[in-house]
């Protein structure tokens, strides 16, 4: 589980802050809205495994494709 924040939009790159396990450790990535290339701007520092920088990812894709894109979200899976 990990919650997602918008933190800025710029032009047509938006950035985001991911919680793993809605934790205060937290990374950063930024998705450009026309091409979705992707990138880590911050990573964890404790939940350094990569399924919640793919879950966040995976998320804001769904999200820009959607165009719905939420200020807070709960990303969960099992």
């Amino acid at each position: 589980m990990l919650v997602l924040k918008q933190k800025v939009i710029i032009g047509r790159t938006i950035i985001y802050d991911y919680f793993p396990e809605d934790k205060s450790d937290y990374g950063t990535i930024e998705l450009n809205l026309d091409t979705g290339e992707f990138k880590l701007v911050k990573k964890t520092e404790i939940y350094t495994q990569s399924i919640y920088l793919m879950h966040a990812y995976q998320a804001l894709m769904r999200m820009r494709d959607e165009e719905d894109l939420f200020e807070y979200r709960i990303v969960a899976w099992y």
